[in-house]
């Protein structure tokens, strides 16, 4: 989406690892009132939200987002989708707060919003544990506790990677989790950077934040922020 009304801006930024991170900034369509960072979920990218973000870029907003690690523009090639790299989750992680650094320091005195969705807000979750005092409000979509879906996981075993779409069968495709709307699957399964499922090191990386997501300390001892919001698919 590059549109006269909210016009497109790529850039990349490096990572502590060396990697570059494909990122991308939207303007808003008049005068901004604030910044919105937005992290994706897993086997998607940033791409995959231009509905919303024209919706934010009409009421005002300056959207920015990065590709994570592993998925979208970010991946070099097809065999690094679902790849984290050595620095795993909590690399993606401060990923975010690096383009919330550059973010924030073009829009000085602005308010500063985090919208994490899935992965994304599990990872959102972390985020605030060390840098909440950085963000104005937090949204979560899609979210929820990941000791419980690495519960899911751990039950469906290894042998059944499709435990998330169990609840819907029978299924029309194997992505009828990602929402009530059918054209969500079918975008999903028509985009060449879209994907299944996380390289296995990268998914224990991932699961492995669940410990400290879960305990109640993780939160009661991080910083306050202004505003959560919360909702679901």
């Amino acid at each position: 989406m590059n549109t006269a009304r909210n016009p497109r801006h790529d850039f990349r930024f490096t990572s502590k690892d060396g990697l570059q991170i494909a990122c991308s900034r939207w303007e808003s369509s008049g005068p901004p009132r604030g910044a919105i960072q937005l992290a994706h979920g897993l086997g998607e990218h940033s791409g995959r939200y231009c509905e919303l973000i024209a919706a934010l870029g009409d009421a005002g907003f300056v959207v920015y987002a990065n590709d994570h690690r592993g998925h979208g523009r970010t991946a070099a090639t097809r065999e690094q989708l679902g790849d984290f790299g050595a620095g795993g989750f909590d690399l993606l992680v401060d990923d975010m707060f690096t383009l919330s650094l550059l973010a924030k320091q073009e829009n000085p005195g602005k308010p500063f919003l985090l919208f994490g969705h899935s992965m994304g807000s599990f990872a959102s979750q972390q985020y605030v544990l060390d840098h909440s005092q950085s963000i104005d409000g937090l949204v979560l979509s899609g979210s929820g506790i990941l000791d419980g879906v690495l519960e899911l996981a751990v039950t469906a075993g290894a042998e059944n990677p499709d435990f998330l779409n169990a609840r819907f069968a029978p299924a029309r495709t194997p992505y009828d989790w990602l929402s009530r709307d059918p054209r969500v699957p079918d975008a999903f399964m028509a985009d060449p950077l879209c994907f299944p499922a996380l390289q296995p090191a990268s998914a224990v990386s991932f699961l492995a934040t669940s410990a400290r997501l879960s305990d109640p300390g993780s939160f009661q001892n991080s910083p306050r922020f202004a505003r959560l919001y919360i909702f679901g698919q």
